[in-house]
C-alpha cells in the first residue's frame, strides 16, 4: 500500500457514520471534540484530486451527502453540525467561510448540483454581505453588518474568490485586495494561526504578479531539515509551492520520512475562546488529507518525466541569451506549462503520428520542430500582453523567443516551407495589426471578423511545425496534401478561438477588448449582454464552432497523407465536447438568471 492509499484509509475510518469528521480542539493541555461543517469541506477540496482512487470517492460521496444535510435552504452553511450541542450553546450565524468551503466542494465533486438556481442564491448571498459594490464581503451572515457580526478577513476573501473562480468569474476588488496584500506581504486572518492555511488558500486561484512573493516568503521560512516546522504546515507550504508551479524535493524528502505525524490533529484555525482561553482546531483527517494531496506526485512522477514537455522548457530556456533566460522561465510556467501551451507543442508529435510515423523524419527534427512551436507560441503570447496590458517590458523577449523560432524553422524547412512560412508570418502579422486597429475599445464602428478568417490567420502559426513536416516528407504547395492539411487547421482554429472567445467574452469586455462574440453582441444590444448571449449568442456560435469542425473533419479525411487519423481528429474531438459542455452550461445560465430576475 503506498503512503497515499494509507492515507486514505486512515482518513475513512476516522469518518463518522453522518459523512462528517471530529475535529479537536486544544488549548495547553485542555481539549474538546466537536462536529463542524468546515472540516468535511475543506478535506472533500482537498480529495478532489485524488478521486482516482476508489477509497477518496467514497470518503468525498459520505461528505456531499453531509453537506447537503447541513445546508439551510437558502444554501448557507454553519461552522457547526447543525445538530450538534455547540450549535445551541455557542451559536453562530451562517457564514461565508463554511458556506463556499462547502459549495467549492459540491462543485468539484457534483457540480450537476449547483444548478442556475443555486449561482442565483450565491449572488443574492454575496450582495447581502458586501461591504462595498463588488466585494470585498462581510464573513457573517446575518442581518446587521454594523455591529458585533460585521467583519473582513482576508482569508474568507480566498475562499469566496476560489469558488468564482471554479466558474471563471474573477472579481476586481478582491484581485486588487489580493494584490495588495501580495505586495505588501501581508496575510493576515483572525481565524487561522498560521500563515500556511492562508497561502494554501489563496494559491488556488491567485495568479496575480506577486505570487513570486509568496514563494520567496516560503522559501526563507523553510527549515534546514526540509520542513516547515510540523507535517501540516509543511504539506501546506509544498502544495502551495506546487500551485505556482515549484516542487520542493527537500520537504517531500522530509514527508516522507516523518509520515507517523501525517496521522495527528495539527492546528489549522481557530477554535472558540472558552473562559478566556484561545483553542485552536485540527484534525487527524484534515492533516492526512492535506499530506495525501502533497505526497500523491510521487506516484506519477515518472510519467511527468518521460513526458517531452518537461525537457522542451529548459531547452527553450538554453536556447535564449543568459540575460533572458529568468524571464523565459517565468514566461513558460505562465504560457507554455499549460492545457494550451502543451498542445500547440503536441501538434508536431499527433501530425508525425497521423502521418504514420515516417522513418525519413529522426526524433531530433520532431524536437526542435516541437520546440519552435514553443518559442513561437511564447513570443506571440508575450506580443499579445505587450498590447493588451502595456508591458512594454516583455518586448526584446517576445523578439528574442521570435528570431530563435525563425531559425529553426528555416534550418529545418525546404525552400517550399520557407515561402510558406513567410506568408504565414505576414498573415499573423496582418491579423495583429487589424486586431490592433478595430478591437480595442472605444470604436466607432464595430469590428466585422469577415466570415471568422481573421481568427485562424491570427493563430496560424500553429500550422507551420505540421506543414514542416509535410515539406520535409516532399510534399509541394499546390498538393492535395498540403492543402488539405491547412484547411483542417484553418477550420480547427477558427473553431478553437470561438470557444475561447465564447469562454472571455464577458472579461475581455471589461478589459475593452472586442473579441468576435461580444462584437455580435453589441452589434444586435447595448444592454441584456447576458441574457442575449446565453439565450440565442451560444446557440449561433455553436452552429458556426461545429460547422468548422465538420470542415476540420472533412479535410482530414481527405488528406491521403494523413494515414492515422486519430492523433490529430483528438484535437476536433476536444471542440466537440466543448461543445457539448457548453449546451448544458446554457440551461444552467438560463435558469440563473431566470431565478436571479425573479428576487
Amino acid at each position: 500500500m503506498t503512503p497515499v492509499q494509507s492515507l486514505l484509509s486512515f482518513i475513512a475510518d476516522q469518518q463518522l457514520p453522518s459523512g462528517g469528521f471530529t475535529s479537536i480542539s486544544t488549548h495547553k493541555s485542555l481539549k474538546h471534540s466537536y462536529q463542524t461543517v468546515f472540516f468535511p469541506a475543506v478535506i472533500a477540496c482537498l480529495l478532489a484530486p485524488l478521486n482516482k482512487y476508489s477509497t477518496a470517492k467514497q470518503i468525498t460521496g459520505k461528505i456531499i451527502s453531509y453537506l447537503l444535510q447541513q445546508r439551510s435552504e437558502n444554501w448557507t452553511w454553519n461552522y457547526w453540525n447543525r445538530t450538534a450541542a455547540q450549535y445551541q450553546h455557542m451559536p453562530y450565524p451562517d457564514d461565508c467561510d463554511d458556506t463556499f468551503c462547502a459549495l467549492s466542494a459540491l462543485q468539484l465533486h457534483r457540480s450537476h448540483i449547483i444548478s442556475g438556481e443555486v449561482l442565483a442564491n450565491t449572488v443574492q448571498l454575496l450582495t447581502s454581505v458586501e461591504l462595498q459594490e463588488g466585494g470585498p464581503y462581510n464573513t457573517w451572515i446575518a442581518y446587521d453588518l454594523t455591529g458585533t457580526w460585521r467583519d473582513m478577513d482576508f482569508a474568507v476573501q480566498t475562499n469566496i474568490a476560489y469558488f468564482l473562480s471554479l466558474h471563471d468569474i474573477s472579481l476586481p476588488n478582491l484581485d486588487g485586495l489580493f494584490e495588495t496584500a501580495c505586495r505588501q506581504k501581508k496575510w493576515d486572518s483572525k481565524y487561522y494561526p498560521q500563515v500556511y492555511s492562508i497561502l494554501y488558500f489563496l494559491s488556488r486561484m491567485y495568479k496575480g504578479k506577486y505570487s513570486k512573493n509568496i514563494c520567496a516568503f516560503l522559501q526563507a521560512s523553510q527549515r534546514a531539515d526540509g520542513s516547515w516546522g510540523n507535517m501540516l504546515n509543511s504539506a501546506l507550504a509544498l502544495l502551495t509551492l506546487r500551485n505556482f508551479g515549484i516542487e520542493n524535493n527537500d520537504a517531500l524528502t522530509w514527508m516522507r520520512a516523518h509520515l507517523e505525524d501525517a496521522y495527528k490533529p495539527w492546528p489549522f484555525c481557530k477554535d472558540p475562546t472558552i473562559h478566556g482561553k484561545a483553542y485552536t482546531a485540527g484534525s487527524a483527517a484534515l492533516t492526512a488529507a492535506v499530506c495525501a494531496a502533497a505526497l500523491e506526485p510521487l506516484h506519477i512522477s515518472k510519467k511527468v518525466t518521460r513526458s517531452y514537455n518537461s525537457s522542451l522548457v529548459p531547452a527553450i530556456i538554453s536556447t535564449v541569451p543568459p540575460i533572458f533566460q529568468k524571464q523565459a522561465q517565468e514566461v513558460s510556467a505562465r504560457y507554455l506549462e499549460t492545457s494550451a501551451g502543451y498542445a500547440c507543442t503536441q501538434i508536431v508529435y499527433d501530425t508525425h503520428k497521423a502521418l504514420g510515423q515516417p522513418k525519413a523524419i529522426s526524433g531530433a527534427v520532431l524536437s526542435e520542430l516541437a520546440k519552435a512551436q514553443g518559442l513561437g507560441w511564447l513570443a506571440y503570447s508575450l506580443f499579445d500582453e505587450v498590447i493588451d496590458e502595456k508591458h512594454v517590458e516583455m518586448v526584446p523577449l517576445a523578439q528574442c523567443l521570435y528570431r530563435y523560432m525563425l531559425a529553426i524553422f528555416q534550418t529545418y524547412g525546404s525552400r517550399g516551407f520557407n515561402a510558406e512560412a513567410s506568408e504565414i508570418y505576414t498573415q499573423m502579422d496582418s491579423a495583429q495589426q487589424w486586431e490592433l486597429m478595430h478591437c480595442t475599445m472605444p470604436q466607432k464602428q464595430l469590428p466585422d471578423f469577415q466570415a471568422y478568417d481573421v481568427l485562424a490567420e491570427k493563430s496560424a502559426g500553429y500550422m507551420l511545425g505540421p506543414l514542416a513536416l509535410l515539406y520535409h516528407l516532399g510534399f509541394e504547395a499546390q498538393s492535395k496534401e498540403i492543402i488539405q492539411t491547412k484547411r483542417f487547421f484553418h477550420n480547427f482554429l477558427i473553431a478553437k478561438q470561438l470557444g475561447d472567445d465564447m469562454h472571455d467574452w464577458s472579461e475581455d469586455l471589461k478589459a475593452k477588448r472586442l473579441n468576435s462574440v461580444s462584437a455580435w453582441l453589441l452589434d444586435r444590444t447595448q444592454n441584456h449582454l447576458e441574457e442575449l448571449f446565453w439565450d440565442q449568442g451560444v446557440s449561433v456560435f455553436l452552429i458556426i464552432i461545429r460547422k468548422h469542425i465538420h470542415a476540420a473533419e472533412s479535410a482530414l479525411r481527405l488528406n491521403s497523407a494523413i494515414t492515422k487519423p486519430s492523433h490529430l481528429k483528438k484535437h476536433v474531438d476536444y471542440l466537440k465536447n466543448m461543445c457539448e459542455i457548453t449546451t448544458r452550461e446554457r440551461q444552467k445560465a438560463k435558469d440563473f438568471l431566470s431565478h436571479y430576475k425573479r428576487k
